[in-house]
């Protein structure tokens, strides 16, 4: 998946980009793939493919990897780090975010009680349906 950089000030200014980058830009949201992007755009993939290079080269945008549903997540004794380490957990809590800007305040303890639920036997559909 491919999305903004958060660390950016993200004041994109149009006019500094090619046309197929400018095609692209708002289509590049976090959720879409390349191909997604391609399709919705009306681009070639492989012209989305060097300008989401060209964008992370230059620091725009970043590569998320896909997170399937359908995969089974297992965490390790690195998990420990995030409940001692509080920059590690106010950066991770940041990150989670998908609006930066929405208010609403969730609590670090219920999202660590969710991701301590992942384990060999459970894929992401099932901790979903149990969170909901």
């Amino acid at each position: 998946m491919v999305d903004v950089n958060p660390g950016q000030d993200n004041d994109l200014n149009p006019d500094e980009w090619d046309l197929t980058t400018q095609q692209l830009l708002p289509h590049i949201n976090g959720v879409y793939h390349v191909q997604k992007i391609a399709n919705r755009a009306g681009v070639d993939s492989s012209l989305v493919k060097a300008a989401v290079q060209n964008l992370v080269y230059h620091g725009v945008i970043t590569i998320v990897p896909i997170f399937l549903y359908s995969n089974v997540y297992c965490l390790t004794p690195m998990i420990s780090k995030l409940r001692e380490n509080e920059q590690l957990r106010t950066s991770f809590m940041d990150f989670i975010k998908k609006d930066p800007h929405d208010e609403r305040i969730v609590l670090f303890k219920d999202v660590y009680r969710m991701i301590s639920d992942f384990n060999n036997h459970t894929n992401v559909t099932d901790i979903c349906h149990q969170y909901r």
